[in-house]
C-alpha cells in the first residue's frame, strides 16, 4: 500500500517539528542555565556547557545515525524525558507561557512519531 501525498507531507512535517523541538530543547536548557543564581561567569558557563553536554549526549545516543543506538522503547522514553525536562526547565524559570506550548508540541510530536514509526 502506498502512502498518499498528504500523509507523506504530514510525516515530513513531523520530522521537521522533531528537529525544531531539539533546537528549542537546547535553547530552553541554555536559558535555564543562565537563570541559575550564580555570578555572571557562572551563568554564562552554565548557559553554554549544559546545552553543549546535552548536544554530545544526544549525538552519541539519540541521533538517527548514532553509533550506539538504544532499543526503541528506551530511545523513545529517554527522548521524552529529555524533551519534558526542557519544558520543566523553562517552567522553573517562570516562563510557563513558553513551557506549556512546548510541552504540547512535544506530546503531539511523540504521539505522531510513535504512530508513524519514525524512530
Amino acid at each position: 500500500m502506498t502512502k498518499s501525498n498528504t500523509t507523506m507531507i504530514s510525516e515530513h512535517f513531523n520530522l521537521i517539528l522533531s528537529f525544531v523541538l531539539e533546537l528549542l530543547m537546547l535553547g530552553a536548557v541554555g536559558y535555564w542555565g543562565y537563570s541559575l543564581p550564580l555570578n555572571v561567569y557562572g551563568k554564562w558557563i552554565c548557559a553554554i556547557l549544559v546545552p553543549a553536554l546535552l548536544t554530545v549526549v544526544w549525538g552519541l545516543f539519540f541521533a538517527p545515525r548514532a553509533n550506539v543506538r538504544m532499543p526503541t522503547p528506551w530511545l523513545l522514553t529517554c527522548e521524552l524525558v529529555l524533551f519534558c525536562g526542557s519544558a520543566i526547565a523553562l517552567h522553573t524559570t517562570d516562563k510557563s507561557n513558553l513551557a506549556l506550548p512546548l510541552a504540547g508540541l512535544i506530546a503531539i510530536n511523540v504521539a505522531l512519531t510513535i504512530a508513524w514509526k519514525q524512530y
